[in-house]
């Protein structure tokens, strides 16, 4: 599901809608984009042999330089867990985070340690 305006903008989901889980959505405006959030999701009792489910990014590909950042709106693992799986991919753009987002994301960074330090943008009540 795409939604478009006349304006240009446009929002896409890429999970998180009609599930519990995988939250990422692109919003796109004259070719910047801005990604909210990048969770994943655990497996079915019914999914033998997958370990985790994150959103597919393949329509990023080759738009790594017009992500302007990620906007994280909390730090529950089914909008931050994928991170650690696609940040080098895109390019390593900034996180805008809360202090407390930051920290669980960055706890979760340990378990990652192949991966490019994390920029973050604090975010202020």
């Amino acid at each position: 599901m795409v939604t478009r305006t006349a304006q240009g903008l446009s929002i896409t989901p890429l999970g998180g809608l009609g599930e519990v889980g995988r939250n990422m959505m692109v919003i796109e405006y004259q070719q910047k984009i801005l990604l909210v959030d990048m969770g994943f999701r655990m497996p079915e009792e019914d999914m033998p042999g997958i370990d985790y489910i994150i959103p597919n990014i393949s329509s990023l590909r080759g738009k790594q330089k017009n992500i302007l950042g990620i906007l994280i709106t909390h730090g529950h693992y089914d909008h931050i867990g994928a991170i650690p799986y696609y940040i080098g991919q895109l390019g390593n753009p900034p996180i805008f985070a809360g202090e407390l987002a930051k920290a669980i994301i960055l706890k979760r960074q340990e378990d990652f340690p192949n991966q490019p330090k994390l920029n973050f943008v604090p975010l202020k009540d």
